[in-house]
């Protein structure tokens, strides 16, 4: 079996309390870049990260967390965050997504799979999966 190996990264948002959110993104083993023109923060999964992806369990606790939904607790009023990963399992199949979430908890999400159920309602027949 091969490993899902990825790429994520955030946009730059603003924060409301930079102690309490760096302290939140260290204890999880995320990176955090501020901008140097001072615009906001930037995240990236830890480089010691075996996936590349955010993290999705605390790794004290052992159960599962949601990283956006964390996230938009420290997010200053009207700051987005979006979320994007794109990665692959060698040759089997390959995967991306994104999440935009707000200060207010509220969540988007797209996936590169929602191509086949796209396909399918405008051009109808069979629309097959591009991994094995």
């Amino acid at each position: 079996m091969a490993n899902y190996n990825a790429t994520s990264r955030t946009n730059t948002f603003l924060v409301k309390d930079v102690a309490a959110f760096k302290a939140w993104a260290g204890k999880l083993g995320v990176t955090v870049h501020e901008r140097h023109d001072g615009s906001g923060f930037v995240l990236f999964p830890d480089e010691l990260s075996d996936s590349g992806t955010f993290p999705s369990y605390d790794l004290d606790t052992d159960e599962e967390i949601d990283f956006a939904d964390q996230l938009s607790t420290h997010l200053a009023e009207g700051s987005v965050a979006v979320i994007v990963e794109a990665g692959a399992e060698k040759l089997r199949y390959v995967h991306g997504h994104a999440v935009a979430v707000n200060s207010k908890g509220e969540q988007l999400c797209i996936g590169l799979g929602d191509i086949y159920e796209m396909a399918e309602k405008r051009f109808g027949g069979e629309v097959t999966r591009a991994e094995y």
